[in-house]
């Protein structure tokens, strides 16, 4: 028994002395690695600090380039704007010539109008001066003086048979498109009668036209002989 005890006692040592040195070479490795992390954390910090000055003079360059590349539209856009602008003030000089018949000096009143284009280098800057517009205004038409009418002496004129006309057709007041719908009107409104209602496509099977049914039907619901209801039409009675 005293044995056992002794030979348990001896293996617990062993296992404490054991832990002892792996805690001890753990603690070692730890550092290191620590130490390990601190050096790639600083040669990072270390390359980001060398490249931040590349990268802002990367970053300048091109924004550089992109307001040179606004300013070249920029310009490009004015160009084509001022002769836009050309081309209506010659327009406008055409058509004045055609309509009254005389040509406005549209150059010399738009003389001052001018559209410039500043170019700098950090900045493209655009003043583009008000165009003066020109009122085309009708020439004044001439006042013509009327002629006093001269007054002569009646001169007796000899009576003449009064002739009667023979009265005219009524229907003849009435043209002919009104009678050809009234036609319609009534040949539309006879077979919706018969039928109790139709479509715009059984309506047509009489042999008129889509305008002539339409036209018809907008009379005849006009005048309250016909309704309608889901695209059916129905005569009233």
């Amino acid at each position: 028994m005293r044995s056992l005890q002794t030979e348990t006692n001896s293996l617990l040592n062993s296992y404490q002395q054991q832990r002892q040195k792996m805690r001890q070479q753990q603690a070692k490795e730890l550092a290191a690695f620590v130490i390990f992390l601190q050096a790639e954390a600083q040669d990072h910090l270390d390359q980001l600090a060398a490249q931040r000055p590349i990268r802002t003079s990367e970053i300048q360059q091109m924004l550089k380039l992109d307001r040179i590349h606004r300013q070249s539209s920029i310009e490009t856009l004015f160009q084509e704007l001022a002769i836009f602008r050309s081309e209506l003030r010659q327009y406008r000089q055409n058509l004045s010539q055609l309509v009254w018949g005389e040509t406005i000096q549209a150059d010399e009143l738009l003389a001052n109008s001018t559209v410039e284009i500043v170019s700098d280098s950090s900045i493209a800057e655009t003043i583009v001066e008000a165009e003066l517009q020109v009122a085309i205004e009708p020439p004044e038409s001439p006042v013509v003086e009327m002629a006093k009418p001269t007054i002569e002496p009646a001169k007796p004129v000899a009576s003449e048979p009064i002739v009667i006309a023979p009265m005219e057709d009524p229907w003849a007041e009435i043209g002919q498109p009104t009678r050809a719908l009234l036609q319609t009107e009534e040949r539309i409104y006879d077979y919706l009668a018969k039928q109790q209602g139709a479509r715009l496509t059984e309506i047509e099977t009489l042999g008129l036209t889509r305008f002539q049914i339409v036209d018809a039907l907008r009379s005849l619901t006009q005048k309250g002989l016909v309704w309608q209801r889901d695209r059916l039409y129905f005569a009233k009675d």
